[in-house]
């Protein structure tokens, strides 16, 4: 989960695009070297009556794409709806305003399932008619435990020393945590398991057991 993370997440995109981090970014873990190249990839489609695409802008978007399509429609909705914005969507000069806290108690708050569902089935966004594409290739190399140490040998850097040793001493707890609670869990497991095999024995047993004495009222 990404509340649980360490590390940072990073997303290439045209700087006119709108950034969708959360969706869309790679993430770079804690203790490594990242490398990050870049390949870029021009694509253009074709307008009416060979395709689909759209190059229009919006009053709130100098360039098109569908992130900002989807967001202008959502504005517009929102705005059309509670006659305000949340803090997030775009403005055009401070207009549609941000909704104030009753606002967004009375409207925006309980209405963005609405919201959510407007804009799956209304807002038609096609793939625009230029656009570039950043792909990520990415590399990683852990960070040596010895060089580390090296760089932290100075006196000058002591502070810094003892904070990385504490937070290792931390990360090693936490791992011996784990451990113990998933042993303590596999433990569990075993004495549940044998429990649930001798219940199951013991009815299997007292069905046979059953099953035998019928047939022998029977044949008698």
């Amino acid at each position: 989960k990404a509340e649980t993370a360490a590390g940072v997440k990073l997303l290439l995109h045209d700087r006119e695009e709108i950034p969708r981090v959360a969706e869309l970014g790679f993430a770079v873990a804690t203790g490594t070297h990242t490398f990050v190249g870049v390949q870029l990839m021009a694509v253009k489609n074709l307008p009416k009556p060979h395709g689909t695409c759209l190059s229009e802008t919006s009053p709130f978007f100098k360039k098109y794409s569908p992130n900002a399509c989807q967001l202008a429609c959502m504005t517009n909705f929102v705005d059309s709806l509670c006659g305000c914005r949340h803090i997030y969507m775009p403005h055009n000069e401070g207009n549609p305003v941000v909704c104030s806290l009753e606002g967004y108690i009375s409207c925006l708050g309980h209405g963005m399932a609405s919201v959510n569902e407007f804009v799956r089935d209304k807002c038609k966004c096609p793939a625009p008619c230029d656009y570039v594409l950043y792909s990520p290739l990415i590399s990683y190399a852990s960070i040596s435990t010895f060089t580390m140490n090296k760089l932290l040998a100075p006196a000058s850097v002591s502070p810094l020393r003892r904070r990385y040793l504490q937070a290792r001493e931390t990360t090693t707890r936490m791992d011996n945590t784990n451990f113990r609670h998933f042993t303590q869990l596999t433990s569990e497991l075993r004495v549940s398991f044998r429990d649930l095999q001798a219940a199951f024995s013991k009815g299997v047993q007292n069905g046979l057991l059953n099953q035998h004495v019928i047939l022998k009222t029977i044949s008698n």
